[in-house]
């Protein structure tokens, strides 16, 4: 937790995502928010798997469990929000419908 976070959680005041930092998700989590996103039904597969691989090669993704945790690795995001931004408006992708602290702004 960031300096900023911890002195707005002392005096209640409600902090943003953005200012508590990436969080560790599991295999499972990335996957339902990827077939959230994707319209049409993509079946799992090694390709989905082998871009992951490619995130965490390309310092997107950091794999942050043991190698030996095959059942559910977990991840951690190494992206900036400005370069997710950046990308999402490259590929006019509505990004605010999938944050939460986008939502009902």
């Amino acid at each position: 937790m960031t300096k900023r976070a911890k002195v707005a959680a002392k005096f209640g005041v409600k902090t943003s995502s953005q200012l508590k930092g990436p969080h560790q998700f599991v295999l499972d989590r990335l996957m339902a928010i990827f077939y959230s996103i994707v319209d049409e039904k993509v079946p799992a597969s090694a390709v989905i798997l082998t871009q992951l691989s490619s995130l965490v090669t390309l310092r997107f993704l950091s794999q942050v469990s043991a190698n030996d945790q095959l059942d559910s690795p977990k991840y951690k995001c190494l992206v900036s929000l400005d370069l997710i931004k950046a990308i999402a408006r490259q590929l006019e992708f509505d990004l605010g419908q999938y944050l939460y602290d986008f939502i009902n702004q």
